[in-house]
Order: structure tokens, then sequence, then C-alpha cells
């Protein structure tokens, strides 16, 4: 393998080795962000389940209006 060769490949997987990395700094940052919306969607699910069953409860206690 003549040294222009070899330095075009050296080159070539340096730039793919940095790639890598960015990719995986990416996935990670994606990673986390889903993480974190998952968390508040369940804290979400959360509350609107206690709204619902509060007001079902109130309904099942008050009368309706036209009693």
């Amino acid at each position: 393998m003549d040294d222009k060769r070899l330095t075009e490949v050296e080159m070539r997987y340096t730039y793919l080795e940095r790639f890598v990395q960015d990719l995986s700094r990416v996935l990670h940052e994606q990673q986390r962000y889903i993480d974190g919306m998952s968390s508040r969607l369940k804290r979400m699910e959360s509350l609107v389940a206690d709204a619902m069953d509060q007001t079902h409860e109130r309904a099942l206690v008050e009368k309706p209006p036209h009693y």
C-alpha cells in the first residue's frame, strides 16, 4: 500500500471515528430527553387519573340539579 493511499485510509478512519462519537453523543442526549418526557407523561397521567377519580366520586355524592 503506498503512502498516499494509507494516509487517505487513516483520514477516513479518523473522520468515521469522530462521526460515530458525535452520533453516540446525540443518541445519548435524545435518550435523556425521551426519559424526561416519559417521566413527565407518567406524572400527567397520574394527575389526570386522580382528577377523574375525584370527579367521579363527586358525581356519585352530589344530586343532579334536576332533583
